[in-house]
């Protein structure tokens, strides 16, 4: 809640005990998550300046101190969660996605941009679940360098491309034969704008 103190029990609920929290120029809290007994993050906001700060903190005794990451995100994040000590995910508003993994952000997406170049964010993802080949269609307004980038559903990089394109319709082909089945997540970027979504790989071969 937006109280600056949060409750913890160390014997199945029977009794509960007050842990201050981190409380210095707090708007509010976003949630906690522990991934076990000794590990977990905090969301808060903050009023900084003229606009409210996203801050994220993480204990690895247990909640007894709280160090604050180093994490900039543009957006108000609204939930996250971490099945493990150091990988988690963040979503929020205009479609923000984060996966932080060993302290390091690995995937974002922040779709509010002023010039979009992709058009209209108008981007097919075909056929998925796919087994063999995947097809992403899009189109582009002018010449662009076009970054494509596709993510495991642990963060880890599997594909990555950097072409420049011409204006108008576009196609790219991926061979993903060899990737494990499994659901990805693809991003694909400009200068400007940045699109992302996922897809599967049917074990049906």
């Amino acid at each position: 809640g937006r109280s600056e103190n949060f409750m913890y029990t160390r014997n199945g609920g029977q009794t509960w005990t007050y842990q201050p929290l981190p409380t210095d120029g707090l708007c509010a809290y976003v949630g906690i998550k522990f991934s076990d007994s000794m590990h977990g993050y905090l969301g808060a906001f903050y009023n900084h300046i003229d606009h409210v700060r996203f801050v994220l903190y993480y204990t690895s005794d247990g909640g007894y101190n709280w160090d604050q990451t180093v994490i900039r995100i543009a957006h108000i994040i609204e939930g996250f969660s971490f099945p493990e000590n150091d990988n988690g995910w963040l979503v929020g508003y205009h479609s923000t996605i984060c996966h932080i993994f060993k302290d390091s952000v690995s995937v974002g997406v922040e779709e509010n941009y002023k010039n979009k170049t992709i058009q209209d964010y108008k981007v097919s993802v075909y056929p998925n679940p796919c087994r063999q080949i995947l097809n992403i269609d899009y189109s582009l307004e002018h010449s662009e360098i076009v970054k494509l980038q596709v993510f495991n559903s642990a963060g880890k990089l599997e594909y990555h491309s950097q072409i420049q394109q011409k204006d108008g319709s576009q196609k790219i082909t991926l061979d993903v034969s060899k990737l494990t089945p499994g659901m990805y997540l693809y991003s694909l970027e400009t200068q400007k704008c940045r699109k992302m979504g996922k897809f599967i790989i049917s074990g049906d071969r």
